[in-house]
């Protein structure tokens, strides 16, 4: 879908939606179209220039997450 214009209406963002097998009611599509703009300003945002092999800026340890400050005796 990122080869629709971003000036395009509803009627062309449906459209497009059926012509490529997408099958949601008309709410669901008024709410992707109307997303549109921030997923496409997300999209600009993001770095592709990483590789698969490259290590990332932090690491999510999720053992350590949320867990409860337990007090000391």
């Amino acid at each position: 879908m990122s080869d629709i214009p971003p000036d395009a209406g509803y009627a062309e963002y449906a459209a497009r939606l059926r012509a490529d097998g997408f099958t949601v009611s008309d709410d669901a599509a008024r709410e992707m179209w109307a997303a549109m703009p921030n997923l496409d300003a997300l999209r600009r945002r993001v770095r592709r220039d990483q590789g698969w092999t490259d290590e990332p800026a932090h690491v999510f340890q999720p053992d350590r997450q949320g867990e409860p400050e337990v007090p000391s005796s």
